[in-house]
């Protein structure tokens, strides 16, 4: 390398880290503090190395050995490809979603194609599509999860990831206008969308594009509160909106991509189970993980919720007991405390799930059996199921043992109970220690 390439090679690399960097502080003056965040930091020094150092290629390469064209094109699908792959870590933090960002991408270059937009453009498309809900690195994760209509305070919080996706990718100097694709996606075409309201030719085609396949997507998507809709039914929705919400040219060209389109949500749809089967004993599934973890804050989130909205103390203990049962999917769930009348006793307050009508009433001796031993040592237990500890002889395998303590005072247990052997491990309780 010769000294000027290699100047320009230094100032290449002390872009991207002010680049890095000044994401990092917009993340953190946010307090974005997610795996999703430091995803998002590796995504900004890929996408922007990738392409600087693209750029330097392109202008040595008539220096270069013909031989390293295929060392470039290599390099170029490797930045693709971890771009892809950092942004559906990204969309992991919406455990409904984790696929969402992939299959807008390809809805999107599928609606290019029959629209026959220039290669540049198409470039531009692909790159915002795989990004264009970064901005949801700033809405709370309860409220991406919610199983429920948004409150009007919550929807704004879901309407500004357009703006904050924007902020963040306009620290980087991409090739194209990625941050204003990204910001203009939710407008619609009739100027009643966020965040600027523009309208028609105002808003700029890759957003109408994003915008309808995106809208596509999240209507042919099983949701929490509902299944995903038929793939016709999608169409005729979008096609009604064609004229004010979505440009008619876009809906023209999905409606011709009908076809190659469907082909994609079955294959999609298919892929994703034969995954789930082949990685179903797999715990170091990326996607899992995060998806897992945001599981636990909403749990945790409702249970917190729970607690402050009624002062019923049997109702608070049988929602605790609902909501810790989900939390570790455990086949049963029972909450025991100490009863004030007997001293050194627990009683089962609340108990959900299989049996729980047996549960009610049960009683155990403070330091004896699995769940008087955990709470006197203030210790979890896992292991296997004692038929003698509740003097219950039931059908399960594995009992885990969490004693509730406040401030030095202890109050009694949270118990779960599973039907095979060995289904609880470290994980769960280090899940349920913040209750």
């Amino acid at each position: 390398m010769n000294q000027s390439s290699g100047k320009r090679g230094a100032i290449v690399v002390a872009t991207a880290v002010c680049a890095c960097v000044g994401a990092l502080v917009t993340l953190i003056m946010h307090k974005w503090e997610s795996v999703a965040a430091l995803a998002w930091i590796a995504l900004v020094c890929t996408v922007y190395l990738g392409y600087s150092a693209s750029n330097e290629r392109k202008r040595s390469r008539q220096q270069s050995n013909p031989r390293n064209k295929n060392k470039i094109a290599a390099l170029a699908e490797v930045y693709r490809a971890t771009t892809e792959a950092l942004a559906c870590a990204i969309a992991a933090k919406d455990c409904y979603e984790q696929h969402h960002v992939c299959r807008v991408r390809e809805i999107c270059m599928l609606i290019a194609d029959k629209m026959k937009l220039d290669p540049d453009m198409q470039d531009a498309l692909d790159i915002a599509s795989l990004v264009h809900d970064v901005g949801k690195l700033g809405v709370p994760e309860y409220i991406l999860l919610k199983p429920g209509p948004l409150d009007p305070d919550e929807f704004a919080k879901i309407a500004n990831h357009a703006a904050v996706g924007a902020k963040i990718l306009e620290r980087i100097d991409y090739p194209w206008d990625i941050a204003g694709i990204v910001r203009h996606h939710h407008e619609r075409y009739d100027g009643t969308g966020y965040p600027d309201h523009l309208s028609g030719d105002q808003i700029p085609l890759e957003s109408r594009i994003i915008a309808v396949a995106e809208v596509y997507d999240a209507l042919v998507s099983d949701r929490c509160y509902r299944p995903g809709w038929p793939h016709q039914r999608a169409i005729e929705h979008i096609e009604k909106l064609s004229g004010t919400h979505f440009d008619p040219r876009v809906v023209g060209a999905l409606l011709e991509a009908e076809a190659e389109i469907a082909s994609t949500i079955r294959s999609d749809k298919a892929s994703r189970q034969e995954s789930d089967d082949a990685s179903a004993g797999d715990s170091c599934a990326v996607g899992d993980l995060i998806a897992q973890a945001n599981r636990e804050l909403v749990s945790l989130f409702e249970i917190a919720e729970t607690l402050s909205s009624t002062l019923e103390i049997d109702e608070v203990l049988t929602l605790l007991a609902h909501k810790t049962r989900r939390l570790v999917e455990a086949a049963a769930c029972a909450v025991l405390l100490l009863d004030e009348s007997a001293p050194n006793t627990l009683v089962v307050r609340a108990a959900v799930g299989m049996h729980q009508e047996v549960f009610k009433g049960a009683r155990a001796r403070f330091g004896k059996g699995v769940t008087g031993k955990a709470l006197s040592r203030v210790k979890p237990f896992i292991g296997s199921y004692d038929p003698n500890d509740l003097g219950l002889a039931l059908d399960f395998k594995s009992c885990m043992v969490i004693p509730i303590v406040n401030l030095g005072r202890i109050l009694g247990t949270i118990n779960l109970y599973e039907c095979h052997a060995h289904a609880f491990s470290s994980d769960d309780i280090r899940t349920l220690m913040p209750v």
